[in-house]
Order: C-alpha cells, then sequence, then structure tokens
C-alpha cells in the first residue's frame, strides 16, 4: 500500500480546472463504473458533466496526486451554475439554489481508499464554499437497495461517513439519467439531497 503521506491535494478553482479535463474524465469514467453508481458512460459523457464545472468561475476540482499521477479526484460548484434538474428540487422545497454549494462525485482508486482521503475532499469542499459564503452544502446521492444482485458482498454504503462529516439525508428527491452498466439506453435513477449547513449566509 502507498504510504500515507506520498498522496497530496492539489486545489483547482474555475479556468485552471479546463486543462485537466480530458484525465479527470478519464479517471472518472474508471472509477464510476462500480455499485453503487454502475456508470457505464465514457469519457465524452463524463466531459459533458463537468460542463458547470468547467464554466463557473467558483468551482473547484481537487487532485488526489501520488507523485505526478492522477488517483483520485473530487469536484464542486455553486449551485446556480449546475444543471435545472439539479436546481428545481431546491427551489421548489423553499431553498435558493443560489445560497447553496453543490459538491459533486468523488473518484478515488480502490487501493488508495480508507486513508482519510475522502474526508479531506469533503472538508477542502467545505472550506472552499465557507470562503465564498455559501449557507448550505449539498450533494446528491443515487438510492440502490442492498438487495440489488448486483451489490458486491460486504458493500457498506457510505451514509455514516457522510453523517460524519456533518450531512444528512434531506426529504428532497429527484432523478438523473444515465446508462449504467447493462443497459442499452439512459434511464433515470432516483437520487436523494443530501445538506449541511453552512450558518454563513452570503
Amino acid at each position: 500500500m502507498p504510504p500515507q503521506d506520498a498522496v497530496h491535494l492539489e486545489r483547482r478553482i474555475g479556468e485552471d480546472i479546463a486543462p485537466l479535463v480530458p484525465e479527470i474524465a478519464a479517471l472518472r469514467a474508471a472509477i464510476l463504473r462500480e455499485w453503487p453508481y454502475l456508470y457505464a458512460e465514457d469519457r465524452a459523457f463524463q466531459r459533458d458533466a463537468m460542463s458547470a464545472s468547467i464554466g463557473s468561475p467558483r468551482a473547484l476540482a481537487l487532485l488526489a496526486l501520488f507523485g505526478s499521477r492522477l488517483v483520485g479526484v473530487s469536484t464542486g460548484v455553486p449551485m446556480a451554475d449546475e444543471v435545472e434538474e439539479l436546481r428545481l428540487p431546491l427551489a421548489e422545497a423553499g431553498m435558493d439554489p443560489r445560497e447553496a454549494f453543490y459538491f459533486g462525485e468523488s473518484a478515488l482508486l480502490p487501493e488508495f481508499r480508507n486513508r482519510g482521503i475522502g474526508a479531506a475532499f469533503f472538508r477542502e469542499r467545505e472550506e472552499h464554499a465557507a470562503s465564498l459564503g455559501y449557507r448550505w452544502a449539498v450533494f446528491c446521492a443515487v438510492e440502490r437497495s442492498p438487495a440489488d444482485p448486483r451489490c458486491p458482498g460486504g458493500w457498506i454504503p457510505l451514509d455514516g461517513f457522510w453523517r460524519r462529516m456533518g450531512f444528512a439525508p434531506s426529504d428532497i428527491t429527484t432523478s438523473l439519467s444515465w446508462k449504467e452498466v447493462g443497459e442499452g439506453v439512459e434511464t433515470p435513477k432516483p437520487v436523494r439531497f443530501w445538506l449541511k449547513t453552512m450558518g454563513v449566509r452570503p
């Protein structure tokens, strides 16, 4: 296992993210094929999914680097710059999307997990959001049944970890569409919003 102190995080903000998108998209496409996401989508889909991060001057990409090798990535972007499928459910629940910062997916190679990097991804994104004055940190989690035959044995949901990071599941849900492993076309998947109050108003 690589030494823990050999992995370091670097921040990229706004326009500095764009040159790294092909490498980030390749890593995400490989890792997010795993349960529970099961993305069958390719690098082009992942590049498109990052369009908000590329275009927003307040977007953040955290790079986990082992030497010069990219082994993990985590992104965040103002919710106001995200797609309507994410903005609208918050607005309908009475929250102003302009006051929320959206945490995108984190992707980390298996051999670098359970080493505190995931927690660092959350802390760094929260620090960035707080520095910009956002009221809420928000992310979406796909809803999967542990009884699903595709669920790997011994799988532990991340709910406990997310709660330790200060997030709580909300009653706000929506659906997002992607093509998952074994599907020929994109289909809607149920997702739930998890929220954390930052205690800082813009």
